[in-house]
């Protein structure tokens, strides 16, 4: 009966998730261009030997030099799910057991990398990767959420090439096999469908536009073509997808991931080390009070939160959306609706919101020979500057909130 109570916990989740691509991404009522289906066919290994050298005798023709040099390139996903375990032996164990039944060594180069993976989740959502319990009965009962303190995420970057923690081409770690390291929390598998994320499609924001601009710019074929009816669908799905995501996570655990994708040779120089060293048969146990690497919180207060963070946005796009005439909509509540439009995706993931116009900076200044002074000043929400001082990217006092528009001295 759990199973079954379980299963239809999330069924609305699972099956909104199932077509989020077909409908959050679509701009018009039916699509431009077929959906493309890739074909595959598979080969019975007894015959790959053979396929392959009668590939590379074919290649050899004068018509066909330029695929001289081929190679296959083999890719694997979701080995994590099959081969972790608590101890490092019995990971690498499972892993091998997959990899020699699939890899023929023989024929691969030298650049092959593996990601290696350490997942912390609270005692109750895993038996494979626990933090301690806590005494508190009431603690132990109720679902938690772990997310990463960003204190120990940056001073993992001290010796990394950029931001996304990927290595230098030149560096030391990228010659000694790191290619690039990641660090997230699981609770990113509640709004992800496949690569389909909430409210990333920038055409929903032809909503806030006037109709008779959107007419005109067809006519003058600017390559607008988005259709309001397909955008309000895919608008209210988005939200009714983030509704059953949170409605039916509330009992669950999400934990944190680190994967580091290093080259085969220093999967191999990380195994032997660390069996030299004797720690391949012990369990992971996670670092105590302060040292921790993460913060723990309450999944049902933490998904609160995110769906109170989600509505606040959606909350000012309708209000100020149903107060525009059917026909007519000033420029002054478009951008109010652009701005509450471009917020949403930002508001439940660690999303480069840096890169969003209007959003991260507070004023922006750019030569104009036009202006008095030479500068053109282009104003924005300075959601910088907020999250600095108050850890949370609050509105600045730009925006007349009687009339929903943005005050006169920021317009």
């Amino acid at each position: 009966m759990s199973v079954l109570m379980a299963t239809l916990t999330h069924y609305d989740h699972a099956r909104y998730n199932s077509t989020a691509r077909r409908v959050e991404s679509r701009s018009q009522r039916t699509d431009a261009t077929p959906r493309e289906q890739l074909l595959f066919h598979f080969f019975p290994p007894d015959s790959l030997h053979a396929e392959w050298d009668t590939i590379l005798q074919a290649v050899e023709r004068p018509d066909l030099r330029h695929f001289r040099g081929i190679f296959l390139f083999c890719h694997d996903k979701n080995l994590k799910c099959l081969t972790k375990d608590s101890t490092w032996r019995n990971m690498t164990s499972r892993f091998d057991e997959y990899w020699t039944k699939a890899v023929v060594e023989g024929y691969m180069t030298s650049d092959a990398y593996i990601d290696v993976g350490k997942e912390l989740c609270p005692a109750r959502g895993s038996g494979v990767t626990c933090e301690e319990k806590t005494n508190n009965s009431e603690d132990e009962v109720a679902a938690k959420m772990l997310l990463w303190k960003k204190c120990c995420l940056d001073a993992m970057l001290q010796d990394s090439g950029s931001m996304t923690i990927e290595t230098h081409r030149g560096s030391k770690s990228r010659t000694g096999g790191l290619l690039y390291s990641q660090f997230y929390s699981s609770v990113k598998e509640l709004f992800a469908a496949g690569n389909i994320y909430p409210f990333t499609n920038v055409a929903i924001e032809t909503l806030a536009l006037d109709p008779k601009l959107q007419k005109t710019w067809q006519h003058v074929r600017v390559g607008l073509s988005h259709d309001p009816v397909a955008l309000i669908r895919a608008y209210l799905y988005t939200k009714l997808r983030c509704h059953y995501a949170i409605s039916g996570s509330t009992e669950k655990c999400f934990g944190t991931w680190e994967e580091h994708r290093v080259s085969k040779k220093l999967f191999g120089q990380i195994d032997a080390r660390i069996q030299q060293r004797r720690f391949d048969t012990q369990h992971f146990r996670s670092a105590q009070d302060s040292n921790r690497s993460y913060y723990t919180f309450s999944t049902s207060t933490l998904l609160k939160w995110l769906r109170w963070n989600i509505n606040k946005f959606c909350v000012g796009f309708e209000m100020v959306y149903s107060l525009k005439d059917y026909h007519f909509v000033t420029w002054e509540h478009t951008r109010v609706m652009l701005m509450c439009l471009r917020c949403p995706q930002f508001s439940y993931s660690s999303g480069l919101i840096q890169r969003a116009g209007g959003l991260w900076q507070d004023v922006q200044l750019d030569n104009d020979v036009n202006q008095a002074d030479g500068l053109r000043r282009h104003e924005s929400l300075g959601f910088r500057d907020n999250m600095r001082r108050h850890g949370y990217a609050w509105f600045m006092d730009k925006i007349d909130w009687e009339t929903m528009a943005f005050r006169q001295l920021f317009a």
